[in-house]
């Protein structure tokens, strides 16, 4: 808090205003850098007590000694802290991309089956590869019911689509119509440029045709998919936009149908 002595130190009284200090003080600045010998110290401190500012805190060696040491310690804890983390996520990452990358065939059963063995569908899909290197994962979907079940159906195969990485897909004819629900939207692959492949020609009934494009195989029975039961009838086959591995999606979906 200041004091009339501070005030005395510019010439000024109470009803000062901060324009009238600075003008005085910016007087005094400039005395002091024209002649050296002039002290500013006692206005320095004035200032500062009229304006509120703190002065700063004198510190001993001893004590900016001790200080220094306080903040290396915080600074080696930060680094060691962020290396753990770093190494954490490594830790996590590195294992999970080489099992991706392990995997060569991400496949999604989706509607309204009864999936015995995911082990017994990857061999029957796939009999000469590894059993390592397909997934399979199960979602269970019911439409056109009316009840929260439709609703829960959406949701799930909204998100799984959004997140997941799969290659082909066997669904009902309800979830097929779900993916191909929005024509500015279509969450499957257009099949044309993959027929020959496929060893298939346009006029092949087992072919679903929406909006003028082939997104869909239908099958009614494949020993592949011995394992996968409903009672909706045909299954349906298709490969989503994101899918990456689009050889061996193929490569499945030809045993599919010739078996």
């Amino acid at each position: 808090m200041y004091d009339k002595k501070d005030l005395d130190v510019f010439g000024l009284d109470e009803s000062f205003t901060r324009q009238e200090l600075e003008y005085q003080y910016s007087l005094m600045l400039k005395k002091a850098k024209a002649d050296p010998s002039y002290d500013i110290s006692r206005a320095s401190e004035a200032y500062n007590k009229i304006l509120g500012i703190k002065e700063p805190e004198e510190i001993s060696p001893k004590e900016q000694k001790k200080r220094d040491r306080k903040m290396k310690l915080a600074e080696n804890l930060i680094f060691f802290i962020a290396g753990g983390i770093v190494v954490l996520i490594l830790a996590i990452a590195i294992p999970s991309a080489i099992m991706k990358k392990s995997i060569d065939l991400h496949i999604c059963i989706s509607g309204q089956f009864t999936v015995d063995d995911s082990e017994i569908i990857k061999q029957n899909i796939r009999p000469e590869v590894k059993p390592r290197k397909t997934s399979v994962e199960f979602i269970y979907a019911s439409f056109g019911t009316g009840d929260d079940s439709a609703s829960y159906s959406i949701q799930a195969l909204s998100l799984s689509l959004l997140a997941g990485d799969y290659d082909l897909m066997i669904t009902d004819l309800p979830v097929y119509g779900f993916l191909t629900a929005n024509p500015q939207d279509i969450l499957i692959l257009e099949l044309s440029d993959y027929l020959d492949e496929l060893g298939l020609k346009e006029s092949d009934e087992r072919l679903v045709k929406s909006y003028g494009g082939i997104y869909g195989i239908k099958v009614l029975s494949s020993q592949a998919l011995d394992g996968i039961y409903t009672n909706q009838g045909y299954y349906y086959l298709s490969m989503p936009n994101r899918a990456d591995d689009i050889e061996n999606a193929l490569e499945a979906i030809k045993r599919i149908i010739n078996n």
